[in-house]
């Protein structure tokens, strides 16, 4: 079981707590009325009007939260884990998922691209996309590893 506490209001604050909330091994706590340490902290809310996501350990104090005394660190497995809860899956198109997937599952960029049924340059731009969406969600996604392992946190493939 994995403490969480979430800072914030609003919608989006709102939707990183109902994400979390759906994971039995996460237990999700109030961050202004916590009496008790956490073992991650998620801050949510806007910044610049766009949606504004942290996920963090280590934390001594919070902004205007004393009973928060202070925030451990958890295992980076476990918090990889809780990344795709926290800041959600990106939108992909259809043909970047099917692209992805048969790229992420072992096969090559033009094995994935006549399964996908485009050519590989495009393949290769679909991926580019992948990347960089995953990337602006905060899970980075350089390396056919790095979109192996995201494809099984979103589900997409076997793990």
């Amino acid at each position: 079981m994995i403490t969480v506490a979430v800072v914030g209001q609003g919608e989006v604050a709102e939707s990183v707590r109902t994400r979390l909330s759906a994971d039995p091994l996460v237990r999700v706590l109030d961050a202004e009325s916590a009496l008790e340490p956490v073992e991650v902290l998620v801050l949510a809310g806007e910044a610049d009007g766009e949606p504004a996501v942290e996920l963090g350990c280590r934390v001594v104090a919070v902004g205007s939260a004393p009973p928060l005394s202070g925030v451990a660190c958890i295992g980076p497995d476990d918090l990889d884990r809780l990344r795709p809860l926290v800041f959600g899956a990106p939108r992909l198109s259809t043909q970047e998922e099917l692209v992805m997937v048969g790229y992420a599952s072992g096969l090559t960029l033009a094995a994935a691209a006549r399964q996908a049924g485009v050519r590989p340059a495009t393949a290769k731009k679909y991926l580019e996309r992948v990347k960089r969406k995953y990337t602006d969600s905060g899970r980075t996604a350089y390396t056919k590893l790095d979109l192996a392992l995201r494809a099984r946190e979103d589900g997409l493939i076997a793990g």
